[in-house]
């Protein structure tokens, strides 16, 4: 039976190819009734989420994590991609060689940088979306304030970085600096997310 889906990447994307993944992702869409038959083509509504079955299979791959890494994953997490020189202020280098190791993280050059900066990914999407569910508000505030100070310390921002750091600033109630939430805010714009757009520029008032 063909499967259509809303955005013909999004499965490939959430799965990444795993064909247990993909199995276990289309049974949570039929148990949710997310996966739909429509005059025998079969279409998805709404989200690609794990449910429990697929969560616990992610969670095995992960592994027994100690504090350290599941910081790390948590921080990459809501931060990818996250280049060597920020990651470096939040992890020790030990700590993501082991999870390199592990192959929970990647490590490439960045497209368009002419092999001078490297950006660090989960290995797998589906990491991201367990690992984010599993941390706490408190926590994942915690990141983002984390990952707000590595990056302000870099010498100079592009305007997508400046509209994620803005956005990470927005979402744990930090105005303090309504240059950046404004900049953030011109950027959302630029790239016709108005509803972001607007949370920003108000936050910078």
């Amino acid at each position: 039976v063909p499967l259509i889906v809303r955005d013909p990447r999004s499965v490939f994307d959430a799965t990444r190819g795993n064909a247990l993944f993909l199995r276990e992702l289309v049974a949570e869409g039929l148990s949710a009734g997310a996966l739909v038959d429509h005059v025998g083509l079969w279409s998805w509504d709404g989200p690609l989420r794990p449910g429990v079955r697929l969560r616990d299979l992610v969670a095995e791959r992960l592994g027994a994590l100690d504090d350290d890494e599941r910081d790390a994953l948590e921080l990459v997490a809501l931060g990818e991609p996250v280049t060597e020189a920020v990651l470096s202020r939040l992890v020790p280098a030990e700590v993501v060689h082991r999870l390199e190791r592990r192959h929970l993280v990647e490590a490439r050059h960045a497209p368009d940088s002419g092999g001078r900066r490297i950006e660090v990914r989960l290995a797998h999407p589906l990491f991201g979306e367990v690992l984010v569910s599993d941390a706490s508000p408190r926590r994942l505030n915690q990141c983002r304030r984390e990952l707000v100070a590595a990056w302000e310390k870099e010498e100079s921002l592009g305007p997508d970085e400046i509209l994620r750091v803005a956005t990470w600033r927005a979402a744990v109630g930090d105005h303090g600096n309504p240059e950046v939430l404004l900049a953030g805010a011109r950027r959302a714009a630029v790239l016709g997310d108005s509803v972001t757009a607007e949370r920003l520029a108000r936050g910078a008032h």
